[in-house]
């Protein structure tokens, strides 16, 4: 009960950061924070350097999420553990990426593109779609392994991935950092929303074998 209660808390708090940013988004009230870390992440910029971001931003798009998933539907042990709550969860963010885009419609940021990606540009699907990625996994993984130092490896390792994939898009000119951090947010509920309703129908599942057994 305890942990539903922190799940609904935190859930409604990213969805309140959510709309705050939504609305300074649109705004205009935090231009000149994204544009200013925009361009301060872009000092850096080089061909070399920008080779290798393009690669990795890659891991965040739809061309690795979806193959990795396919795989975890096709390993019998994996299929209902990790495929499964991956496939559901990640069509749902899709979901709701696509829909909070079209209805919000803030354009890709001004400061040098990159790359050319298409659509608009809040909230950011990679940060989106990464943190939902990473955090099913985690929620499905960490109750399972029983070793600490696997346990802190997978977390430093799952964190670094979602951070990295955000800082890739506004390197790349396609994000602010709004996005980014608004991305994050709302897949943050969308994971928590999963662990919500696992715990909810787990509950539910054990009532009925508790009555069984009686």
């Amino acid at each position: 009960m305890k942990r539903k209660i922190i799940d609904i808390s935190l859930l409604s708090l990213c969805f309140l950061v959510f709309i705050v940013l939504a609305i300074l988004q649109k705004s205009g009230t935090l231009d000149f924070i994204n544009t200013k870390f925009g361009l301060n992440a872009q000092v850096i910029v080089n061909t070399f350097l920008t080779n290798i971001v393009v690669v990795i931003t890659n891991f965040g798009e739809w061309f690795f999420y979806v193959p990795v998933i396919i795989i975890l539907l096709i390993i019998p042990r994996t299929r209902l553990v990790i495929g499964l709550p991956e496939a559901i969860m990640m069509t749902i963010s899709t979901i709701i990426n696509m829909t909070l885009k079209e209805i919000l419609a803030v354009e890709r940021p001004t400061f040098q593109r990159l790359i050319e990606p298409g659509g608009y540009s809040f909230p950011s699907g990679h940060a989106m779609h990464s943190m939902v990625f990473v955090g099913v996994l985690f929620i499905v993984l960490l109750n399972k392994i029983i070793k600490n130092n696997l346990k802190g490896t997978l977390i430093t390792v799952g964190i670094l991935f979602v951070l990295i994939i955000g800082w890739t898009r506004i390197y790349l000119g396609v994000h602010t950092i709004t996005d980014i951090i608004a991305g994050y947010f709302i897949g943050l509920g969308i994971v928590l929303s999963y662990d919500l309703i696992r715990r909810i129908l787990k509950e539910k599942k054990e009532l009925k074998t508790e009555e069984i057994v009686k």
